[in-house]
């Protein structure tokens, strides 16, 4: 087997400063039970890389004090509808999951949709929502 990919995470890993031993890595992903490269089948060799990565991956970045996972396309999703129906419309919180478990295309909480049924639920509430201002307009028109 060719393990330069083995040698390549170590050499990432040492770059960093890290001091590792092989062995020890090895040990301490199989329990104790192997120590050395060639003693670890095909399937436990490529476990051990990804074991490996997991360790040296890059921690998300941080935007002014704020995790990744705020600046998610699903999240500003979420926030879009909520600026709609909360801030434009003045529902209020309750009466906004309200709405989405009776009238919204899938029934559901907002935090329980997933990324492409947020995208079918910003399209609904932006319909929703020009529906809204055509009636305040008529309704100002009137006074």
């Amino acid at each position: 087997m060719n393990y330069s990919a083995y040698f390549a995470i170590e050499k990432k890993i040492k770059s960093t400063g890290a001091d590792i031993d092989r062995a020890d890595l090895i040990s301490q992903f199989t329990d104790g039970k192997k120590n050395s490269l060639r003693e670890l089948t095909d399937k436990q060799y490529f476990a051990f890389l990804h074991f490996l990565n997991n360790r040296i991956a890059p921690k998300p970045e941080v935007h002014n004090g704020l995790d990744d996972w705020q600046n998610t396309p699903s999240n500003n999703m979420r926030r879009k509808v909520y600026s709609l129906m909360v801030t434009q419309m003045r529902y209020t919180q309750a009466h906004m999951e309200e709405w989405l478990l009776k009238y919204s295309v899938h029934k559901k909480k907002l935090q329980e949709h997933t990324e492409r049924e947020l995208v079918d639920l910003v399209s609904q509430v932006e319909q929703v929502y020009a529906s809204w201002v055509i009636e305040i307009n008529k309704k100002n028109k009137k006074h």
